[in-house]
């Protein structure tokens, strides 16, 4: 109830954590004999899944029997993420198989990747794509004047876990630190707390920080200037661009079209722009489960009229400062594969009337758009709510935590999807797996023999010129059936220091650290 309760406060950005817990903990502060610690976290998941998405459950299974309770409400977010904590393979693989995330504790490096091997092992079981399991992990911080006091103020933390948990002992044991696992044991075993903290080592603390240091066998190690990046994970638009600006950060991944001029004006900064490679649209559901089964999903006609409605140059104009490029295709501009021909369509609210009228729909047409809980994405959606309206649709705007979209779309439970993908060079990246009958990420549940066929000859075909005549002809098609009406494509713009010197922006967005260094 509280998780459901919260989920909807939140507008969806609720995630559940859940966890076996420890033998040391259950049993004499719950009074709960502590069995089948798999089995229960299995059972409970599927329980606490069906009570949040119909209000109502039962379980009889091995370890929990609850008949009918009921929360006397229907939630409004019925897919709140489920993730779990796990620390062995067991428990990790139980992760792949039934969680959309992992949460882990004090990883690290080495320990992250296996844990990568274990997911893939739980998601083979189940049939599932392990690479949409989200990981993550808790890690400790701490602030203080210096690094021997932030050091000091952690020891006891991890001294209680290692001595009071046989879990986290034997965890940390396994990390490389069997001699301190050990002696904070014992030195617990007999309450001599102040002998566990000084057990604990700082390299104990130092393992999982969020430093990344240096490797000296990397192989092209002359064009790294260094020693070690310290990542921040700010999602925040704004709060992103005033930690640049107030020099703690140096460089900034994504820096927001609005944030453009202030950065330009500041001296202490400077930009890096140039075009991405993929895509941002709405992607439709067409036959993917029973919410496709609307005037919209069966339809290409309304799906015309909403396509007609929306004004992409001042969609990119209002959200994005017109850096965007306003675009009705899967590849970007940038594309050998860009069709210069088929230009985006301007807004015609009288063509949108009048294809609704010729499909036999009557206004207002009632549609749910699934959006990101993402500033500038909620913005992009609530410009097309209103320019939606005026041809006759009432798009209902509902934003959730991506990870908690991702699952819908994938279920099916959705009508209409703002989201895109990050591209790649080549067309087929941007198409076959969406586009194509029955690939992975064909969510919407499109389906055109003819397509297929385009998709399959620019994909075994050499000659470029001939390629793009093939995906020149699919993109056609796809104007015709809009399984997904392309919108724009985005830019990537970088914003650093202006004492960083050698960044080199590749098309792909990613940062690579290769010749860059601080001036002296």
């Amino acid at each position: 109830m509280a998780a459901s309760t919260i989920a909807d406060l939140s507008g969806g950005r609720f995630i559940l954590g859940l966890g076996s817990s420890h033998k040391a903990q259950v049993e004499p502060e719950h009074g709960v004999v502590y069995s089948k610690p798999l089995t229960r976290t299995r059972e409970t998941v599927a329980f606490v899944r069906e009570l949040i998405r119909e209000g109502h459950a039962s379980l009889k299974g091995q370890t929990i029997r609850i008949e009918n309770f009921d929360l006397w409400y229907t939630p409004r977010h019925r897919d709140v993420p489920v993730y779990l904590s796990a620390v062995f393979q067991k428990g990790i693989e139980l992760c792949g198989e039934v969680a959309d995330g992992i949460i882990l504790t004090r990883s690290t490096l080495r320990t992250a990747a296996q844990v990568r091997v274990h997911l893939a092992e739980g998601a083979r079981i189940a049939g599932r794509d392990p690479a949409q399991i989200e990981v993550t992990s808790l890690l400790p911080a701490s602030v203080a004047d210096t690094r021997e006091a932030a050091l000091a103020a952690l020891r006891p933390g991890i001294a209680f876990y290692c001595g009071f948990f046989p879990r986290y002992n034997r965890m940390m044991a396994e990390h490389g630190f069997a001699t301190e696992a050990a002696a904070i044991a014992a030195a617990w075993a007999r309450d001599d707390v102040e002998t566990a903290e000084r057990a604990v080592s700082d390299e104990m603390i130092e393992m999982c920080i969020r430093d990344r240091a240096r490797f000296p066998g990397y192989w092209d190690a002359a064009t790294i200037h260094f020693d070690k990046v310290v990542y921040q994970i700010l999602p925040d638009n704004s709060v992103r661009f005033a930690n640049l600006r107030a020099g703690t950060t140096d460089i900034t991944e994504y820096l927001a079209p609005t944030d453009v001029a202030t950065a330009k004006a500041d001296p202490r900064l400077k930009l890096a722009v140039s075009d991405a490679l993929g895509y941002i649209g709405l992607i439709n559901n067409l036959n993917n489960g029973p919410r496709s089964d609307t005037p919209y999903g069966r339809d290409a006609l309304v799906r015309a009229a909403l396509d007609a409605a929306i004004d992409r140059v001042a969609l990119v104009d209002v959200v994005f400062n017109g850096m965007f490029a306003p675009n009705a295709q899967p590849v970007a501009p940038n594309s050998p594969f860009y069709d210069e021909a088929l230009t985006p369509p301007p807004r015609d609210l009288a063509k949108a009337k009048a294809l609704l009228r010729q499909a036999g729909v009557t206004p207002p047409i009632t549609l749910e758009l699934l959006v990101p809980n993402q500033p500038d994405t909620l913005q992009a959606a609530e410009v097309i709510q209103s320019m939606a309206a005026e041809a006759g649709f009432d798009l209902h705007i509902v934003a959730v935590e991506i990870t908690a979209a991702t699952q819908i779309q994938m279920r099916g439970d959705y009508q209409i999807y703002l989201n895109g993908w990050s591209g790649r060079f080549d067309a087929d990246g941007n198409t076959f797996q969406f586009l194509h009958t029955g690939q992975g990420n064909n969510f919407m549940g499109y389906s055109d023999p003819t397509v297929d066929e385009l998709l399959e000859q620019g994909r075994d075909t050499v000659d470029l010129a001939q390629r793009r005549v093939f995906y020149h002809q699919a993109w056609a098609a796809l104007r015709r059936d809009l399984p997904i009406t392309y919108l724009y494509s985005p830019r990537n713009i970088v914003a650093m220091t202006a004492k960083l010197n050698g960044f080199r922006q590749v098309p792909d967005g990613m940062i690579h650290l290769q010749g860059m260094e601080m001036a002296k």
